[in-house]
């Protein structure tokens, strides 16, 4: 399976992208290969996309992408909105 390439982006255009495309970027380069050493890859031409999270253009777009994700407003979704409502459904019964 060939997976699509990571190109860098600079932090302006990282701001203006959805959360949930943010989202897909980080799972994206969480599953890059940990380096060239530890790769079946043959091939060591240089590239223009992001392959290894050993590499500076990685560590770079991974930090960009965090800096901006810890910026952004948390909505609870699934067991954690469901924790939300028994919480607060407790509080009002003891009240």
């Amino acid at each position: 399976m060939k997976r699509r390439k990571i190109v860098p982006m600079n932090p302006a255009d990282l701001e203006k992208l959805s959360t949930g495309r943010l989202l897909a970027r980080l799972r994206q380069l969480q599953r890059c290969e940990e380096s060239l050493a530890l790769s079946d890859r043959d091939d060591e031409g240089p590239s223009d996309s992001i392959e290894f999270k050993d590499s500076p253009e990685w560590i770079a777009a991974h930090c960009q992408l965090k800096e901006i994700l810890d910026r952004r407003e948390h909505i609870p979704k699934g067991d954690e909105l469901a924790e939300l409502r028994r919480t607060k459904a407790r509080r009002r019964k003891i009240t």
